[in-house]
């Protein structure tokens, strides 16, 4: 295996990115969100598991 460094503005970091989001499917797209999410509450050294589920009436008749 073969790793490649480059250096690049924030700009060109960000655009790629934005590419590299596109190419993957929405399912590759979820399943990084949710090891970007086990990061954070690993750093904040919280437990989760699934999605938060919040409801809330906001006026009721």
């Amino acid at each position: 295996m073969h790793n490649t460094v480059r250096k690049l503005s924030f700009k060109e970091a960000a655009a790629a990115d934005e590419r590299e989001w596109r190419n993957m499917s929405p399912e590759e797209r979820l399943d990084q969100v949710q090891a970007l999410r086990e990061l954070y509450w690993e750093f904040k050294g919280e437990i989760r598991t699934g999605l938060q589920r919040v409801c809330q009436v906001l006026e009721r008749k």
